[in-house]
């Protein structure tokens, strides 16, 4: 048999090291439910246009200064011409 594997490795990569305890239970419980780190926030998804994202648009648009309660209303109008 030919030696395919540099001489620094001493194992073939074909054989795997042996396991002990569970078979294929790698990695660090992803994937098995349970506990999340970070749990996934149910919204409205006309909340993910950011106050950022309205102050871009007001200053492409020539705003100088916006008022605090006016991202509200800017979500309520877009939300009204995209469903129109």
């Amino acid at each position: 048999m030919k030696k395919i594997f540099p001489s620094w490795n001493a194992q073939p990569t074909s054989s795997a090291p042996s396991r002990s305890g569970k078979v294929g239970s790698g990695g660090k419980g992803l994937g098995k439910g349970g506990f999340k780190r970070h749990r996934k926030i149910v919204r409205d998804s006309i909340q993910g246009i950011t106050k950022g994202d309205i102050r871009r648009l007001a200053r492409r648009g020539g705003v100088k200064r916006i008022s605090g309660d006016i991202y509200d209303t800017v979500r309520g109008a877009m939300s009204d011409r995209l469903r129109t």
